[in-house]
C-alpha cells in the first residue's frame, strides 16, 4: 500500500541506485529475449509477423516474477489475469487499423479503434467479474474474491 503523501505516478531518479542489479537484470534478460525471438521471427516470416511480435510487452514477464517474488503469486497472478485481458484489446485495436487504414483517414481509424480497444476491454473486464460472481473462478487467484461476493450477497 503506498503512503497518502505518495505520488500515485511519478519518477525518482536517485531512487534508481537502491534497485538491485539482480531485478534490473532479469528485466533487461527478458525484454533482450523477446526482442530477440521477434528479430528471428522476422528474419523467417516476414517484418510484418516479426513486428507483430515485438507488441508483446517485453517488460512483463520480468515484472510478474518481481511481483511474485517480492509480494505474492496471488498479486502476479492478478496482474497475469489483467495483462491477459488487456493484450485481447489491443489484438481488436490492431485488427481494426489492419482492416481500415488504408480505407479510411488515418485519424479516424486510430479513433475508431480506439473506441473498439475501451469497448472490448470493458466488455473483457465485465465477463470477468461475472464470472467471478457465478462462482466460476477464471482462476485460481479469483477464488477468494468470488467467495467474499458470495458471503456478501447471503447477508
Amino acid at each position: 500500500m503506498r503512503a497518502k503523501s505518495e505520488p500515485l505516478v511519478g519518477i525518482r531518479l536517485p531512487s534508481w541506485r537502491h534497485l538491485p542489479l539482480t531485478d534490473l537484470l532479469i528485466r533487461f534478460g527478458f525484454g533482450a529475449a523477446i526482442s530477440a525471438v521477434a528479430a528471428i521471427v522476422a528474419l523467417l516470416a516476414g517484418s510484418r509477423t516479426g513486428g507483430i511480435l515485438l507488441a508483446f510487452p517485453a517488460i512483463l514477464p520480468a515484472t510478474l516474477t518481481l511481483v511474485e517474488k517480492e509480494e505474492s503469486d496471488r498479486r502476479a497472478e492478478d496482474l497475469d489475469v489483467g495483462s491477459v485481458l488487456g493484450a485481447a484489446a489491443l489484438g481488436v485495436f490492431a485488427l481494426v487499423v489492419w482492416q481500415y487504414m488504408g480505407d479510411g483517414s488515418a485519424p479516424l481509424v486510430l479513433l475508431f479503434a480506439t473506441v473498439a480497444w475501451f469497448l472490448t476491454a470493458v466488455v473483457l473486464y465485465l465477463g470477468l467479474r461475472l464470472a467471478m460472481v457465478r462462482r466460476r473462478p477464471l482462476h485460481k487467484g479469483f477464488a477468494g474474491n468470488s467467495m467474499t461476493i458470495r458471503k456478501a450477497r447471503q447477508r
